[in-house]
């Protein structure tokens, strides 16, 4: 029992960090909700700065899902500290994420394209809000296991905001280099430039080619993206050309915002 509210049922999930259980809520006539942790056992073995800093990132990923309100994102309702552990009780979700979906499908199998179309305007949509702040907010890991399919819809919910950060103009790299292979933008690669709205957009773009092709970005070193169509006929020429744009090598010549990618998507 957390907090004295939160009953655990059972772990959902481990991540670098912490973990994600089930639980009921005491206090809300026993309603399932998620509990994300960022436990001690996980970060024992860093320095005392170090352990600060990641506090600072836990605490930061509440205090952004707790004030953003989009339809596309996960509700965080309650930051609490307990035994040396930082916790925050946030939205259950009941779905599968895209990784799961991608690796449930039969061999040789490809999603529908008018689905994976559903998703990527959702996907464009929710960065848009996100880099519209008044402070823009870059997501910096997005990728197939941070977002969830709601059971029974297209619905999607984007999880785990750990390393989002602010964008600071001027600033010509991050403190930090995060995210994952294959869905780094090359000039994050290349020249450890600071994260942007651009490679926010870049990969978008990889997981979009990912849902469409079932080429993994994370199978080789140096990830191969051949044209949409070469692999899925299926695909118009508009949705094949708007996801080249966005995964464009040069982040002057790159598709510039999440919206121009949406209307790239509808043929506009």
């Amino acid at each position: 029992l957390l907090a004295d509210r939160y009953e655990i049922i059972g772990k959902i999930a481990d991540g670098g960090m912490g973990a994600v259980y089930q639980a009921s809520d005491r206090h809300n006539d026993g309603r399932k909700i998620a509990v994300k942790e960022m436990g001690l056992d996980f970060i024992g073995n860093l320095t005392p700065e170090e352990r600060s800093e990641i506090r600072n990132m836990f605490e930061r990923e509440y205090y952004l899902l707790h004030r953003l309100d989009h339809p596309n994102l996960v509700q965080a309702y309650h930051y609490f500290e307990e035994q040396d552990g930082a916790y925050f009780a946030m939205e259950y979700l009941y779905g599968r994420t895209l990784e799961e979906v991608i690796n449930g499908l039969p061999p040789g199998q490809l999603l529908p394209v008018n689905c994976v179309l559903s998703w990527g305007k959702q996907l464009a949509d929710v960065m848009d809000y996100l880099h519209k702040r008044m402070v823009p907010i870059i997501y910096r890991d997005l990728k197939p296991n941070n977002i969830i399919e709601l059971a029974g819809t297209r619905v999607l919910k984007l999880v785990d905001f750990g390393v989002a950060r602010f964008y600071k103009p001027g600033k010509r790299t991050d403190t930090l280099r995060v995210g994952t292979e294959g869905y780094l933008a090359p000039e994050i690669i290349d020249k450890n430039a600071q994260t942007s709205q651009e490679t926010d957009v870049y990969a978008l773009g990889v997981v979009l080619h990912q849902l469409l092709t079932g080429l993994d970005p994370t199978s080789s070193p140096v990830p191969y993206f051949p044209p949409v169509r070469s692999r899925n006929p299926n695909v118009p020429a508009h949705v094949a050309q708007a996801i080249k744009h966005a995964l464009h090598r040069c982040p002057e010549k790159r598709t510039r915002t999440a919206a121009q990618f949406a209307q790239e998507l509808s043929g506009v």
